[in-house]
């Protein structure tokens, strides 16, 4: 792995191949794009109006094939699911594009999305699955390439791809993505934090054999505990709980991301929370 110093300058090099700049909404349809699409079913769009009622909605109209597709396209935001029979009083219609939870019943399980050829501002529905498919594959490729100018080696475990900081095993997931997004610098944080963590965690070391020698002398002594042992007891338990309370708020900032794990993880800190809560429930604190 490279130092700090040269992984710094690769994080300003993320700021120039810069994710970001691969729009959200963007696609385009080449050759690889029809290759990985050639089972998929394309349909052009009909919209119509239905003065009586003061209606107009979108239907599919006929199938295309994409290679007739090549080009570059938005892509509309909405997920639409395709009318497979006429609603109750007219409310849809066979091969209407809905988007009420309602209709559901009457409705393909598989989602669309409305795709608009730049060139010509006409519109094409895609099974969103594909779309979706295609974008993450993308995705991934340009995370290998953000991930190896960076000087990491990624590799695949199953589906998914890895690297390894200084510090942890990083997934190259949707997750990763965003914090790189929104923080260039985000994997020198998460190794500067795991590594602040961890010395924190070896600090509880002292803590567990204290707690652990008062639990031991209560399980012996029960209620004839002396008044001075459980005053020290509490003292020493509100002295782990300091500890607990700085590993709780490093921790807390990567709540709910499941996306890295530490390279060297031990027991120590499960361990030390098991005997400071056993000491806090022992001592009604």
């Amino acid at each position: 792995m490279k130092n700090t110093t040269i992984r710094l300058g690769a994080c300003i090099l993320f700021a120039c191949f810069n994710f970001g700049a691969y729009a959200q909404d963007s696609f385009e349809i080449n050759d690889e794009t029809v290759a990985r699409l050639q089972y998929s079913k394309v349909f052009t769009i009909e919209h119509k109006k239905f003065p009586e009622v003061n209606r107009e909605a979108d239907f599919i109209d006929y199938p295309v094939p994409v290679a007739s597709l090549l080009g570059k396209y938005e892509i509309q935001p909405t997920h639409y699911r395709i009318a497979t029979s006429d609603g109750f009083r007219g409310k849809f219609l066979a091969d209407e594009l809905i988007v009420s939870a309602e209709e559901l019943a009457q409705a393909t399980q598989s989602t669309y999305l409305i795709l608009v050829r730049l060139s010509d501002n006409e519109r094409f529905v895609f099974r969103a699955s594909d779309i979706e498919n295609i974008r993450r594959e993308e995705q991934i490729k340009r995370t290998i390439a953000w991930a190896q100018a960076q000087g990491f080696k990624p590799y695949k475990d199953g589906e998914d791809y890895y690297i390894k900081s200084k510090k942890c095993d990083i997934r190259l997931d949707a997750r990763t993505l965003t914090e790189l997004k929104n923080d260039s610098m985000y994997i020198i944080k998460l190794d500067a934090d795991q590594t602040k963590i961890m010395e924190l965690v070896q600090q509880t070391k002292v803590h567990i054999k204290i707690l652990d020698s008062y639990l031991g002398t209560y399980r012996l002594k029960r209620q004839n505990t002396p008044t001075a042992t459980l005053a020290a007891w509490r003292k020493a338990t509100l002295n782990a709980q300091k500890l607990a309370n700085k590993i709780y708020s490093l921790n807390k900032k990567y709540d709910g991301n499941y996306s890295f794990s530490l390279l060297n993880k031990t027991n120590t800190y499960d361990v030390f929370l098991d005997n400071l809560n056993a000491s806090k429930g022992v001592l009604g604190m």
